[in-house]
Protein backbone atom coordinates (compact mmCIF):
# COMPACT_ATOMS: atom_id res chain seq x y z
CA UNK A 1 0.00 0.00 0.00
CA UNK A 2 1.07 3.39 -0.70
CA UNK A 3 2.01 5.92 1.93
CA UNK A 4 -0.28 8.52 2.90
CA UNK A 5 -1.14 11.59 1.00
CA UNK A 6 1.10 13.58 3.54
CA UNK A 7 3.81 11.08 2.37
CA UNK A 8 3.76 11.86 -1.39
CA UNK A 9 6.01 13.62 -3.90
CA UNK A 10 6.00 16.81 -4.05
CA UNK A 11 5.52 18.16 -7.56
CA UNK A 12 4.56 21.72 -6.72
CA UNK A 13 7.94 23.72 -7.32
CA UNK A 14 8.72 23.78 -3.50
CA UNK A 15 11.93 26.41 -3.66
CA UNK A 16 13.21 24.95 0.17
CA UNK A 17 16.92 24.67 0.31
CA UNK A 18 16.13 21.27 2.45
CA UNK A 19 16.31 17.97 0.35
CA UNK A 20 13.75 15.08 1.11
CA UNK A 21 14.63 11.71 0.76
CA UNK A 22 12.25 9.76 -1.75
CA UNK A 23 10.25 6.67 -1.35
CA UNK A 24 11.58 4.04 -4.19
CA UNK A 25 7.35 3.94 -5.41
CA UNK A 26 7.79 7.76 -5.83
CA UNK A 27 10.84 7.89 -7.58
CA UNK A 28 9.14 5.19 -10.33
CA UNK A 29 6.09 6.84 -10.72
CA UNK A 30 7.98 10.25 -11.79
CA UNK A 31 10.32 8.11 -14.12
CA UNK A 32 7.20 6.50 -15.44
CA UNK A 33 5.31 10.04 -16.20
CA UNK A 34 8.29 11.29 -17.83
CA UNK A 35 9.20 8.25 -20.17
CA UNK A 36 5.36 7.90 -20.90
CA UNK A 37 5.55 11.72 -21.82
CA UNK A 38 8.67 11.87 -23.49
CA UNK A 39 7.94 8.75 -25.88
CA UNK A 40 4.06 8.78 -26.57
CA UNK A 41 4.09 6.42 -28.79
CA UNK A 42 5.78 3.79 -27.00
CA UNK A 43 9.35 3.17 -25.31
CA UNK A 44 12.09 1.20 -27.82
CA UNK A 45 14.92 -0.53 -26.08
CA UNK A 46 17.20 1.06 -25.19
CA UNK A 47 15.91 4.16 -24.26
CA UNK A 48 17.01 7.37 -26.04
CA UNK A 49 18.17 8.90 -23.22
CA UNK A 50 18.35 12.38 -25.28
CA UNK A 51 15.32 12.20 -26.01
CA UNK A 52 14.34 12.68 -22.36
CA UNK A 53 16.79 15.83 -22.42
CA UNK A 54 15.34 17.37 -24.54
CA UNK A 55 11.74 16.94 -23.95
CA UNK A 56 12.62 18.18 -20.58
CA UNK A 57 14.30 21.81 -22.24
CA UNK A 58 17.59 20.78 -21.67
CA UNK A 59 20.22 20.89 -23.35
CA UNK A 60 23.71 18.84 -23.31
CA UNK A 61 27.14 20.56 -23.26
CA UNK A 62 30.17 18.17 -23.81
CA UNK A 63 33.20 19.65 -21.91
CA UNK A 64 36.69 18.56 -22.71
CA UNK A 65 39.17 17.62 -19.80
CA UNK A 66 35.89 18.10 -17.20
CA UNK A 67 36.75 14.65 -14.99
CA UNK A 68 40.60 15.77 -15.17
CA UNK A 69 39.80 18.63 -13.89
CA UNK A 70 36.80 18.67 -11.26
CA UNK A 71 36.81 14.54 -10.69
CA UNK A 72 33.32 14.25 -11.79
CA UNK A 73 32.05 13.26 -15.41
CA UNK A 74 28.75 15.41 -15.55
CA UNK A 75 27.15 18.20 -13.63
CA UNK A 76 24.02 20.02 -13.69
CA UNK A 77 24.21 23.57 -14.71
CA UNK A 78 21.96 27.04 -14.60
CA UNK A 79 23.25 29.52 -16.74
CA UNK A 80 22.56 33.42 -15.93
CA UNK A 81 19.81 32.93 -18.37
CA UNK A 82 18.32 30.64 -16.37
CA UNK A 83 18.64 27.73 -18.72
CA UNK A 84 19.79 24.18 -17.31
CA UNK A 85 22.83 22.43 -18.98
CA UNK A 86 24.05 19.03 -18.12
CA UNK A 87 27.41 19.34 -18.67
CA UNK A 88 29.21 16.09 -19.76
CA UNK A 89 32.91 14.82 -19.86
CA UNK A 90 33.70 14.79 -23.63
CA UNK A 91 35.91 11.66 -23.54
CA UNK A 92 33.51 9.78 -21.63
CA UNK A 93 30.40 10.92 -23.85
CA UNK A 94 32.66 9.82 -26.72
CA UNK A 95 34.26 6.59 -25.77
CA UNK A 96 32.40 5.07 -22.90
CA UNK A 97 28.82 4.86 -23.83
CA UNK A 98 27.08 3.01 -21.02
CA UNK A 99 29.01 5.64 -18.26
CA UNK A 100 27.61 8.12 -20.70
CA UNK A 101 24.02 7.13 -20.83
CA UNK A 102 23.69 7.09 -17.12
CA UNK A 103 25.57 10.26 -16.00
CA UNK A 104 23.46 11.83 -18.59
CA UNK A 105 20.31 9.54 -16.42
CA UNK A 106 21.59 10.85 -13.42
CA UNK A 107 21.75 14.75 -13.92
CA UNK A 108 18.32 14.58 -15.44
CA UNK A 109 16.79 12.71 -12.17
CA UNK A 110 18.72 15.87 -10.31
CA UNK A 111 16.87 18.31 -12.62
CA UNK A 112 13.53 16.86 -11.72
CA UNK A 113 14.11 15.53 -8.14
CA UNK A 114 16.16 18.32 -7.03
CA UNK A 115 15.86 21.54 -9.28
CA UNK A 116 14.81 24.20 -6.56
CA UNK A 117 18.27 23.26 -5.11
CA UNK A 118 20.28 24.28 -7.98
CA UNK A 119 20.75 27.71 -7.94
CA UNK A 120 22.37 30.24 -10.24
CA UNK A 121 25.75 29.67 -9.84
CA UNK A 122 28.19 31.88 -11.26
CA UNK A 123 29.84 29.22 -13.42
CA UNK A 124 30.31 25.34 -14.01
CA UNK A 125 32.70 24.93 -11.12
CA UNK A 126 30.64 26.72 -9.05
CA UNK A 127 27.33 24.61 -9.71
CA UNK A 128 29.49 21.06 -9.01
CA UNK A 129 30.79 22.29 -6.12
CA UNK A 130 26.96 22.93 -5.25
CA UNK A 131 26.30 19.50 -6.14
CA UNK A 132 28.86 18.22 -4.26
CA UNK A 133 28.24 20.18 -1.08
CA UNK A 134 24.87 18.59 -1.59
CA UNK A 135 26.01 14.97 -1.68
CA UNK A 136 28.02 15.56 1.80
CA UNK A 137 25.48 16.87 3.72
CA UNK A 138 22.63 14.60 2.60
CA UNK A 139 23.03 10.94 2.04
CA UNK A 140 20.18 10.28 -0.24
CA UNK A 141 21.27 12.90 -2.71
CA UNK A 142 23.02 10.52 -4.91
CA UNK A 143 21.28 7.72 -4.11
CA UNK A 144 18.07 8.95 -5.31
CA UNK A 145 19.41 9.88 -8.09
CA UNK A 146 20.84 6.48 -8.83
CA UNK A 147 17.67 4.79 -8.34
CA UNK A 148 16.01 7.67 -10.49
CA UNK A 149 18.35 7.11 -13.22
CA UNK A 150 17.68 3.15 -13.40
CA UNK A 151 14.11 3.56 -13.90
CA UNK A 152 14.69 5.62 -17.10
CA UNK A 153 17.37 3.50 -18.65
CA UNK A 154 15.46 0.28 -17.30
CA UNK A 155 11.74 0.59 -17.00
CA UNK A 156 10.34 -2.18 -14.82
CA UNK A 157 7.85 -3.75 -17.13
CA UNK A 158 9.39 -3.76 -20.54
CA UNK A 159 12.46 -5.23 -18.28
CA UNK A 160 10.75 -8.05 -16.58
CA UNK A 161 9.44 -9.03 -20.06
CA UNK A 162 12.73 -9.22 -21.47
CA UNK A 163 14.16 -10.80 -18.66
CA UNK A 164 11.69 -13.91 -18.83
CA UNK A 165 12.52 -14.36 -22.97
CA UNK A 166 16.21 -13.97 -22.19
CA UNK A 167 15.78 -16.51 -19.62
CA UNK A 168 13.89 -18.88 -21.83
CA UNK A 169 16.45 -18.40 -24.28
CA UNK A 170 19.53 -19.25 -22.43
CA UNK A 171 17.78 -22.25 -20.79
CA UNK A 172 16.67 -23.48 -24.39
CA UNK A 173 20.13 -23.44 -25.22
CA UNK A 174 22.69 -24.81 -22.28
CA UNK A 175 19.80 -26.50 -20.23
CA UNK A 176 19.82 -26.67 -16.25
CA UNK A 177 23.34 -27.70 -15.54
CA UNK A 178 24.81 -24.50 -13.87
CA UNK A 179 22.66 -21.51 -12.38
CA UNK A 180 25.94 -19.34 -12.41
CA UNK A 181 25.63 -19.63 -16.01
CA UNK A 182 22.59 -19.23 -17.07
CA UNK A 183 22.31 -15.67 -14.61
CA UNK A 184 25.44 -14.69 -16.22
CA UNK A 185 24.22 -15.23 -19.73
CA UNK A 186 20.75 -13.46 -18.90
CA UNK A 187 22.63 -10.29 -17.21
CA UNK A 188 24.81 -10.02 -20.34
CA UNK A 189 22.03 -10.39 -22.65
CA UNK A 190 20.07 -7.87 -20.93
CA UNK A 191 22.90 -5.39 -20.34
CA UNK A 192 23.76 -5.31 -23.80
CA UNK A 193 20.09 -4.83 -25.00
CA UNK A 194 19.33 -1.69 -22.83
CA UNK A 195 22.99 -0.22 -23.29
CA UNK A 196 23.85 -0.24 -19.57
CA UNK A 197 26.98 -1.78 -17.49
CA UNK A 198 26.70 -4.93 -16.12
CA UNK A 199 26.40 -3.48 -12.55
CA UNK A 200 23.81 -1.37 -13.35
CA UNK A 201 21.64 -4.34 -14.36
CA UNK A 202 22.66 -6.35 -11.80
CA UNK A 203 21.67 -3.81 -9.48
CA UNK A 204 18.10 -3.70 -11.24
CA UNK A 205 17.69 -6.81 -11.07
CA UNK A 206 18.30 -7.65 -7.85
CA UNK A 207 15.95 -4.97 -6.92
CA UNK A 208 13.19 -6.16 -4.57
CA UNK A 209 10.95 -4.83 -7.05
CA UNK A 210 11.70 -7.14 -9.43
CA UNK A 211 13.69 -9.85 -7.77
CA UNK A 212 14.55 -11.12 -11.03
CA UNK A 213 17.71 -13.16 -9.78
CA UNK A 214 15.62 -14.79 -7.23
CA UNK A 215 13.27 -15.92 -9.80
CA UNK A 216 15.62 -17.14 -12.19
CA UNK A 217 16.78 -19.50 -9.62
CA UNK A 218 13.10 -20.56 -8.27
CA UNK A 219 12.32 -21.46 -11.81
CA UNK A 220 16.16 -23.02 -12.53
CA UNK A 221 15.81 -25.73 -9.61
CA UNK A 222 12.50 -26.42 -10.59
CA UNK A 223 13.69 -26.80 -14.19
CA UNK A 224 11.05 -24.85 -15.64
CA UNK A 225 11.33 -22.74 -18.53
CA UNK A 226 8.80 -20.06 -17.59
CA UNK A 227 10.46 -18.03 -15.28
CA UNK A 228 7.21 -16.22 -13.75
CA UNK A 229 3.29 -17.50 -13.81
Amino acid sequence: MKPSSDDSPNTSGNTSNELRDYKVWELQERADGILKAAFSGGQIIPIEIENIVYHLGLEINPIPGLHMASQVFGGLWQDGAGAYWIVIDEHMMDHQETRYRFTVAEEIAHFVLHKAQITNASDISAALALQERLTAKYRYFEANARRFAAELLMPRKALREDTAEAYLRVVGVVGFRNLAAVTKQVTDMLRRKYVVSSLAMQYQLKAYHLRAYDAIEKAFRAHSAVLWP
